[in-house]
């Protein structure tokens, strides 16, 4: 029978039409793969050739030269002859998640002014039927660029030129049909955007991101690429952008020997001397008819230099001494036998417990290895800013710390200490930056108070300017509640970072729709009251928070950094300003000449001198609220008992509570989300004690204990882990809050402040609503930021003002009725229906 091989053969034939079919379907049912064809229209009887540059959103990019063949370098891309398309070019593995496409084209002759004008084929294979879109561009230079979404299969609307893009973008802005104005005058508002250039080379799309950035409200700018400067320049002042910042960032560059910078002040001061001069002149040359008001950014998130070699030996003996440091506390018998450990930030804590941490001179070796550190890098840095006075006198001079949660910002881990950058004025503007997202328990939206407040702390004895980056991760109003909460500590300055736009950079906003609308509504409301926001000057701090120097180079774990943050945070919910102080402040007596009426401590480690100085400061009068292992430590790590007759304590230890599953495990700098270890402190008090016991179950082994004149209060476990574990997170009809609760949490802190007769100079109805006042000579404002998530049908706000008041008005609202509880005093009721208002009075 045949029946068996003519089924065979039956089959084999399908199977020879199925892989036919198969090998001749389009490509576009590969909904990842992505392909590009191109055809120069305006070659004009040039040969021709392009460059495509794909540049991912996430920052990678993949350069591949398209002519008779596609190549890595140029000359594998013969040119080809005119009229000719490209075959496909495979891009698939270089637009995932999105890109950017920039096409460079090349002509034999050359192009001249003659511009090009293209037809893009975006496909998703090497097929006709697989065309996604096709896109005909021109360009007076040489550049034409184009979005890829994440998905442009799925996404071929968005599959858009710069200028189509640019065109969306305006197109939105004008959408929203807000009013011109008011825009802020004298505050800051910046955007950074990077226009033309290497994208494309027509002044009509910048054109079109001048004007977004006014009916943004902008009054300032920064870009940074090539292409027409002083065309950008024109364009910036026609929409009214006056000031700008300029990126003379040398000190990040030292001269150095193998990547080991050796300490050669009279090298480094030359060094110096011809980049910011050279820098400087740069920039008066862009700008024939004078420069603008500017800012000059010495360097974006700083960190120490890698300093080595016989100079930096021998000048850290000689810091030694100018600070009074003996030889006998290193063990040595001569000088010459003190050599500085030498850091690199990312691996500090690793250094660390490398060393023989027992040892006591060992520990002293470190300790006074990393302020040497830190100073030297602050000199450097005070360098800088002394030649920029020098070239360019008015120009204010700063760098972003970043928040000290994050990697240890602007701490002596880092080897940039905001404080030593104060002491040695090197820097004369105070700034930081957020990422706060739409806040969460361990960093709430209203956390931004305690970023400004920390850069004026590290500022003192000097008063700067301050200001903030307001990072790209808002939304319409988490944008308002982060900027109102950094207005409301007396910024002055905000960087919107960085609106981009998308193809340019990958932390934008420029398309993330709910925050453009967000920051051009606030700049409105700003601007309504721009004088008073300029000028004003929020009240007079009464109570402090210490921030122990030493305390971030001995930390195991993030637990007192967040008993800081929640220390201030729930004195902040409660109405209470609070001042950061450090512990040079206490110990060269600053801080008891400023008056303070209570001082609140969580670190471990403070240095001798200051600790010293708190003690008196509590014997003649003072409050001071501790934590239970507050003061155990001195600077170097020892234990100490300098605390414990002031706590009316025998003894004390404390252990890690809570889920401790990682407790131990070396410190790593980007890893900043870390457990919070709860901590409770077991105490043996001393004979005699006088103790008064807290009335509350929560607050059973706290107790206030009178030393001196003075008062202290003692929390033996960590409260603010507390404060932050009753936290909600929580989406609301306005936004997403964190919700903390108004009970004994917050009352353990804010309590000792009331009863020390601290009087908040402004509170609310609501828990979480925050009122906050500036004041000029004759006239002031309350900023209102809910962080509730919901609207308030009725909103009771009272804030102190010595000035005579006729009137109340509220920006949402318009005229209030008010009355005066007593003469310091003023109260108004209105209902809040947004997550901000102002009431402005006079």
């Amino acid at each position: 029978m045949q029946t068996a091989p003519l089924l065979s053969r039956c089959i084999a034939i399908l199977v020879i039409l199925l892989c036919s079919v198969l090998e001749a379907a389009p490509a576009a049912t590969n909904p990842s793969g992505l392909f590009v064809r191109v055809r120069l229209q305006s070659a004009e009887g040039r040969s021709w050739r392009v460059q495509i540059v794909a540049q991912q959103a996430g920052g990678k990019s993949k350069t591949v030269f398209v002519g008779k063949a596609v190549g890595a370098s140029v000359k594998e891309a013969e040119l080809l002859a005119a009229g000719q398309a490209t075959g496909w070019v495979d891009l698939s593995d270089a637009v995932a998640g999105g890109a950017t496409l920039r096409f460079l084209f090349e002509t034999q002759p050359g192009l001249e002014k003659a511009g090009v004008k293209a037809k893009i084929d975006i496909a998703s294979g090497p097929d006709e039927a697989a065309i996604l879109r096709s896109i005909g561009e021109t360009d007076p230079g040489n550049i034409i660029a184009i979005r890829i979404p994440a998905h442009p299969a799925s996404d071929k609307a968005n599959i858009l030129s710069i200028r189509e893009d640019t065109k969306r973008r305006l197109d939105e802005v004008k959408g929203w049909n807000l009013p011109e104005g008011p825009r802020p005058k004298k505050l800051w508002c910046m955007v950074g955007f990077r226009s033309n250039g290497e994208f494309y080379t027509d002044p009509a799309i910048a054109e079109m991101d001048f004007e977004i950035a006014r009916r943004l409200g902008m009054n300032g700018y920064w870009q940074q690429g090539g292409g027409q400067p002083g065309a950008l320049r024109k364009m910036a002042e026609a929409n009214g952008l006056n000031r700008s910042t300029v990126y003379w960032r040398s000190v990040e560059t030292l001269p150095n020997e193998k990547g080991t910078v050796p300490l050669k002040w009279d090298g480094l001061e030359q060094y110096l001397d011809k980049v910011y001069r050279d820098s400087v002149a740069g920039t008066r040359k862009e700008h024939p008819g004078g420069m603008p008001e500017i800012i000059a950014d010495l360097m974006d998130e700083p960190a120490g230099h890698h300093f080595g070699g016989p100079e930096y030996a021998e000048e850290f003996r000689k810091y030694l001494q100018q600070e009074g440091v003996g030889l006998a506390i290193f063990g040595k018998p001569t000088w010459e036998e003190v050599s500085p450990i030498i850091f690199e930030w990312r691996t500090f804590f690793k250094q660390r417990d490398e060393q023989n941490l027992k040892d006591e001179p060992t520990r002293r070796l470190f300790y006074w290895s990393a302020k040497f550190w830190n100073h030297t890098v602050a000199r450097i840095y005070a360098g800088a800013t002394r030649k920029v006075e020098q070239y360019a006198p008015g120009v204010g001079t700063r760098v972003n710390f970043g928040p000290p949660w994050w990697y240890d910002y602007g701490t002596l881990p880092r080897g940039i200490d905001a404080f030593e950058f104060g002491r040695l004025r090197s820097v004369t503007l105070g700034f930081n930056e957020d990422w706060v997202g739409k806040g969460n328990r361990r960093v709430p939206l209203e956390i931004n108070t305690l970023l400004i407040d920390w850069s004026r702390a590290a500022a003192r004895p000097n008063t700067p300017l301050l200001g903030s980056y307001i990072t790209r991760d808002a939304d319409r109003e988490s944008v308002k509640l982060r900027t109102f909460a950094c207005l409301a500590r007396e910024a002055k300055i905000f960087d919107f970072y960085y609106y981009g736009p998308a193809y340019t950079f990958f932390d934008h906003w420029s398309d993330n729709a709910s925050m453009v609308q967000g920051v051009a509504e606030l700049t409105r409301d700003l601007g309504a009251v721009d004088d008073v926001l300029w000028e004003g000057r929020a009240p007079k701090a009464e109570v402090a928070l210490l921030y122990s120097q030493s305390w971030p180079v001995w930390k195991l774990d993030d637990t007192e950094q967040n008993e800081q943050v929640m220390a201030y945070l729930a004195l902040l919910h409660a109405g209470i300003p609070v001042d950061i102080v450090s512990d040079t402040e206490v110990s060269d007596g600053r801080f008891a000449a400023r008056g303070y009426k209570c001082l609140y401590v969580v670190n471990e480690s403070i240095p001798s001198a200051a600790a010293g100085e708190i003690e008196r400061w509590v014997r003649s009068g003072g409050k001071l609220w501790a934590s239970g292992w507050a003061g155990m430590k001195d600077e170097y790590n020892t234990p100490t008992k300098s605390f414990d007759e002031m706590l009316g304590v025998k003894s004390r230890e404390w252990k890690a509570t809570g889920e401790t599953k990682r407790l131990g495990e070396p410190i790593k700098p980007d890893d900043w989300k870390r457990p919070i270890f709860g901590r409770d402190t077991s105490v043996v008090k001393a004979e005699g004690a006088q103790v008064d016991n807290l009335n509350s179950r929560m607050e059973m082994r706290a107790y206030r204990h009178p030393h001196g004149k003075g008062l202290v209060q003692f929390v033996p476990w960590t409260a603010g882990k507390n404060y932050m574990d009753g936290a909600v997170e929580k989406k609301g009809s306005l936004t997403q809050v964190t919700q903390f609760p108004d009970d004994m949490g917050r009352k353990i802190y804010s309590d000792f402040s009331v009863a020390a007769g601290v009087k908040p100079p402004s509170v609310t109805s609501v828990s979480q609503v925050l009122a906050w006042p500036l004041c000029t000579q004759n006239k002031g404002v309350v900023l209102l930021a809910n962080f509730t998530g919901e609207a308030v049908a009725e909103l009771r706000v009272t804030f102190a003002t010595l000035l005579p008041v006729d009137k109340v008005l509220s920006l949402r609202k318009g005229p209030l009725k008010f009355t005066r509880p007593d003469a310091d005093h003023i109260e108004v009721t209105l209902p809040l229906d947004g997550v901000t208002d102002i009431l402005s009075f006079e």
